[in-house]
């Protein structure tokens, strides 16, 4: 997915629960926290767009990073 369609989709879906379809086939739940558009002098290696999702479907609600190209979908749950 583009940086555009994550950002409307965190817009549309605030804090709500939401299903991300992803590139190998896996569903996961979580909530969308905020999109960055990445850069090549990142030093955590983020060079392409990104955005930050709480894990629902994980113990203890883990905060982790997703790459919006790694992305197909963002569904309400």
């Amino acid at each position: 997915m583009t940086i555009e369609e994550v950002q409307l989709a965190i817009d549309i879906y605030e804090s709500e629960i939401v299903t991300i379809s992803s590139n190998d086939n896996s569903v996961i739940s979580c909530i969308l926290q905020d999109v960055f558009s990445g850069s090549e002098q990142d030093s955590r290696g983020y060079d392409e767009p990104y955005l930050y999702i709480i894990r629902i479907d994980k113990d203890e609600n883990p905060t982790e990073v997703f790459m919006c190209s790694e992305m197909l979908a963002i569904d309400m749950l």
